[in-house]
C-alpha cells in the first residue's frame, strides 16, 4: 500500500479542488464517511487524511466531540458541522 501513497494522495488533490481547501475537504469527507457509517468509506478516507495530517486524536474528535475539541480551528468545527 505504500508506494501507492503518493497516488491516492495525488487524486485525492485533484479530485477536491475549489473554494475550500484540501484540509477542509478532507475533514467534511471524512466526517460525512463517518455519519454514513460506511466501513469501507471511513477507512479508505481515514487513511488518506492522516496523507494529509489528520491525527489519530482529530480522528477520534472527528468520531465524538469535535465541537468541544482545542484539535479543530473554528473555522474547522464550522465546516464538519
Amino acid at each position: 500500500m505504500q508506494p501507492l501513497m503518493g497516488f491516492f494522495i495525488a487524486a485525492l488533490r485533484q479530485e477536491i479542488t475549489g473554494e475550500l481547501d484540501v484540509w477542509t475537504k478532507m475533514l467534511v469527507i471524512v466526517k460525512t464517511s463517518m455519519l454514513n457509517g460506511c466501513a469501507y468509506c471511513i477507512g479508505h478516507n481515514t487513511t488518506l487524511g492522516r496523507a494529509l495530517g489528520l491525527t489519530d486524536e482529530q480522528t477520534l474528535a472527528l468520531e465524538g466531540d469535535y465541537r468541544n475539541s482545542d484539535l479543530f480551528t473554528d473555522a474547522d468545527k464550522a465546516a464538519i458541522a
